[in-house]
C-alpha cells in the first residue's frame, strides 16, 4: 500500500502519492481565483501537513477526502485574507473577481474524480499510462507529432493507441464505481 510505504520512509511513494494529488490540490486554489504565488503557497501548506499527518490517519481510505478538506480550507483562508488585504477594486476591475467560491461538495466530487482518474491511469499498461500523461496531465500536453517522436513511432498511430488506452482507462474507471478491486 501507497501510504504504508510513505510511512516507511519511501521517497518514491511519497513522490507517487503527491502526484496523484498534485492537480487536484492545485485546482482548488485556483477556484478560489487565488494567484500562482498564493496556489503554490497552498500547494506547499497541504503537502506539509500531508507530511506531518499521514502517521495519524486512520484509515487510507479517508485520505482523498483529508487532501480536499485540507486544500479547501487553506485555499479559504487565504482567499479571505487576500480579500482583507486587498484595495478595493473599482467597477472595471470587477469582472475580474470570482463571483462565489465553489462549494465543498462541487470540489469534492470534482477532485475525486480526478483523484481516480489519476489512479485508474497508475494501473494502465505503462505506455498507455506514458502517452495518457503525455497529451492531457501534463501542465503543457504535447502534441500528437511531440508524442510520436518521443515513442519513436509514425504520427499516424497516435490516435488509434490513444484510443485503445482511453477506452482501457474507462473500463477501469467504471470497474471502480462499480465496486470492483482495484
Amino acid at each position: 500500500m501507497l501510504v504504508r510505504a510513505c510511512l516507511a520512509g519511501d521517497a518514491a511513494a511519497w513522490k507517487k502519492l503527491l502526484a496523484r494529488y498534485e492537480t487536484v490540490i492545485w485546482m482548488i486554489p485556483r477556484r478560489f481565483g487565488l494567484s500562482e504565488e498564493d496556489r503554490a503557497e497552498v500547494f506547499q501548506s497541504v503537502c506539509l501537513a500531508l507530511y506531518r499527518g499521514l502517521p495519524r490517519l486512520r484509515q487510507a481510505a479517508g485520505l482523498t477526502r483529508w487532501v480536499l478538506t485540507t486544500a479547501h480550507r487553506q485555499s479559504r483562508d487565504l482567499a479571505r485574507k487576500r480579500r482583507r488585504e486587498a484595495p478595493l477594486p473599482d467597477e472595471r476591475d470587477m469582472a475580474d473577481i470570482p463571483s462565489e467560491a465553489p462549494s465543498p461538495a462541487r470540489l469534492h466530487e470534482e477532485a475525486s474524480l480526478r483523484v481516480a482518474i489519476r489512479a485508474a491511469v497508475d494501473r494502465l499498461p505503462p505506455r498507455c499510462a506514458e502517452l495518457l500523461q503525455l497529451l492531457y496531465l501534463e501542465s503543457i500536453p504535447l502534441s500528437y507529432r511531440e508524442v510520436a517522436t518521443r515513442f519513436d513511432v509514425p504520427e499516424g498511430t497516435i490516435g488509434p493507441t490513444r484510443a485503445r488506452c482511453l477506452a482501457r482507462l474507462r473500463e477501469l474507471l467504471e470497474k471502480d464505481l462499480r465496486g470492483g478491486t482495484k
